[in-house]
């Protein structure tokens, strides 16, 4: 099993943070640069989310969402046992990254806070965020 380390996920938000800030600084009036940069905001926000994920399901693996995965017989006899644990982490988080945002946001504070996502009260959008916000503060969570 692998530990982890809090300094280990601050260092992977900083790292993307310090980048959506330059992101930040080169808006300017042109549009369709703009549109670039947002994609590109876009883009960092979801790869500082998987890692900070991918990071969190290697050191606790029983916080995957499935209960029972498929092994090829190719990976099951030419890869060790934390290959096959990365492999597996990989194939979930990319089916997970296929969906929405929301998904993906949902099930980081699940597997952060051990908050079932079917406990949140899905009402509107607005709502969303309050419940959000009340479970995080509930489970002593910076948000």
């Amino acid at each position: 099993m692998t530990v982890l380390y809090s300094n280990d996920l601050i260092d992977i938000i900083s790292k993307n943070s310090d980048i959506l800030n330059e992101i930040k600084l080169k808006l300017q009036m042109d549009n369709l640069i703009n549109q670039g940069l947002f994609l590109m905001s876009t883009t960092y926000f979801e790869a500082t989310l998987r890692d900070v994920m991918n990071k969190i399901l290697i050191s606790k693996p029983e916080k995957l969402k499935k209960d029972n995965f498929t092994i090829s017989k190719d990976n099951l006899s030419s890869l060790d046992d934390s290959a096959i644990l990365k492999s597996i982490i990989e194939n979930e988080l990319f089916n997970l990254f296929k969906g929405n945002v929301k998904e993906q946001l949902l099930y980081i504070i699940e597997i952060v806070s051990n908050i079932r996502v079917s406990n949140i009260v899905n009402k509107s959008k607005h709502e969303d965020l309050i419940n959000i916000e009340r479970f995080a503060i509930i489970q002593g969570l910076d948000l």
